[in-house]
This record gives structure tokens, C-alpha cells and sequence, in this order.
């Protein structure tokens, strides 16, 4: 899966092909930046994963782990955590703004503890929540 060419230095943008195979595809997928394979640099150092405590993605986390194992790299579980712009209707009367982001945020730290526990022993693993407003785009 390769990166749109509108993608900037060091990042991956997915194109509308890349976008349809890593939404449907049957079987797990790796993402590489360009010219990993000639980079020659000793191999994998890092592997991310995106987990959101699904069962599709708890099987994610597995084969990455086990990956993370084979090569001896650094395991980097991320979660998203969706902060949506007001029109809650009814709920806002109950809820404060800070109370529905807190919750958003506590939902997405127990996603990541949750992932950080089913990483087997002797992984080096790291967790992050990735932060974006509906329609923005994503910052960590």
C-alpha cells in the first residue's frame, strides 16, 4: 500500500486505492513508508497498530506483538479518540462541554490500558491516543 503523492515528507497520506484496501481488506495489512526495502537500515524498529478493542483489532494487536517479538522492535499501540463539535441536543443540558471531552478521553485511555495488557510480557510497547475533531484532520 503506498502513499499518495500528496503526501508530505515523512507521511502517509492513502490514497483512494490505499484507503478501499486498508477498509476491506480480508487479511491484515502493513503499511511501509517509501523505499523502506532499500533503506537497508537492519530491519524494522517500530511497528504501530491501531486498536480500538474489537475484536478485528485485538487480532490486529496480536499479529503486531508477535511481529514486534520477531524482529525485537518497539510495539506503538495507538487509539482514536474523536472529539465532536457541539449538537448533542438534549445531552448538553446534563453534560458540560469539559465532561463529554473528559469522557472521550477516559474512554480512549481504558481502550489503550486494555491494549497494553493483552501485549505479551518482554515487548517494549508504548500507547498514544490520536486526537482529532469530526471533518479536522488528526493530531497526536
Amino acid at each position: 500500500v503506498g502513499s499518495s503523492h500528496r503526501g508530505g515528507i515523512g507521511r502517509v497520506l492513502a490514497g483512494s486505492t490505499a484507503t478501499t484496501l486498508l477498509q476491506g481488506a480480508p487479511a491484515a495489512v502493513a503499511v511501509a513508508p517509501r523505499g523502506y526495502a532499500e533503506r537497508g537500515d537492519g530491519g524494522v524498529k517500530r511497528i504501530g497498530v491501531a486498536f480500538d478493542d474489537s475484536p478485528e483489532s485485538r487480532l490486529a494487536l496480536a499479529a503486531a506483538a508477535e511481529l514486534a517479538v520477531a524482529a525485537g522492535a518497539e510495539l506503538v499501540l495507538f487509539t482514536g479518540e474523536v472529539q465532536s463539535p457541539f449538537g448533542y441536543g438534549p445531552a448538553i443540558e446534563a453534560l458540560t462541554a469539559g465532561e463529554v471531552e473528559d469522557a472521550a478521553t477516559e474512554r480512549a485511555e481504558d481502550i489503550l490500558a486494555t491494549g497494553v495488557e493483552l501485549v505479551p510480557a518482554g515487548v517494549n510497547v508504548s500507547a498514544h491516543r490520536v486526537r482529532a475533531e469530526l471533518g479536522a484532520s488528526l493530531e497526536r
